[in-house]
């Protein structure tokens, strides 16, 4: 089904923006059948291929994976992360986002689709 739904919002995008899409996967080096293997035979894309797409398209991989970027942020959502859950700076469910918070949020949003990735990678190797 997160198949259909990204192959959905490519078409779309590339509709609202007057880019046929066989021109987008021609420019993204990506072979002409991925919509078709995405929403016919449920094959996976690789983050290589959603973030060369989001790239050319000029937005989020959020955006091309269906998640809202508008959507309010529970603190209790991101609670199991070991950066945030670290040094007993555990959030609550009703916390809120400090600005500091808030600022890499909109950084991150605002970011392509390739420095998106760069900061989760990271993100991930704080983690560690």
């Amino acid at each position: 089904m997160q198949n259909l739904l990204i192959s959905e919002k490519i078409k779309s995008i590339c509709r609202q923006k007057k880019i046929p899409v066989a021109f987008l996967l021609h420019e993204c080096n990506i072979n002409r059948n991925f919509i078709y293997d995405l929403t016919k035979k449920g094959q996976s894309p690789s983050i290589e291929k959603i973030s060369a797409i989001a790239d050319y398209l000029n937005c989020s991989i959020d955006e091309l994976v269906g998640r809202n970027i508008n959507q309010s942020i529970n603190a209790g959502d991101i609670t199991n992360s070991k950066v945030i859950s670290g040094n007993n700076n555990t959030l609550k469910e009703n916390d809120t986002l400090t600005i500091q918070e808030q600022d890499l949020l909109r950084i991150y949003r605002n970011a392509d689709g390739k420095t998106q990735m760069k900061i989760m990678q990271f993100i991930y190797d704080l983690e560690k």
